[in-house]
């Protein structure tokens, strides 16, 4: 089961569920109990082909000094 990161509308509440894939349902806010409550795209949720994403290849980009 996929660990999901949410944001609530109301509160500005961050927290993580887990729930099936296919699941349409999506939680109420812990804190306050609104229903209003959007997924968040986590870093976990960027993967390629099962594997993480810097042993696919990819990394965060390097920054030089002077902004050049």
């Amino acid at each position: 089961m996929p660990l999901f990161e949410f944001e609530c509308e109301s509160c500005q509440h961050h927290f993580e569920e887990l729930l099936m894939a296919s699941d349409t349902n999506l939680p109420e806010c812990p804190e306050c109990h609104a229903g209003q409550v959007k997924k968040m795209v986590s870093a976990g949720a960027f993967r390629a082909n099962g594997a993480s994403a810097s042993s696919a290849g990819y990394s965060a980009p390097s920054c030089s000094p002077g902004g050049g």
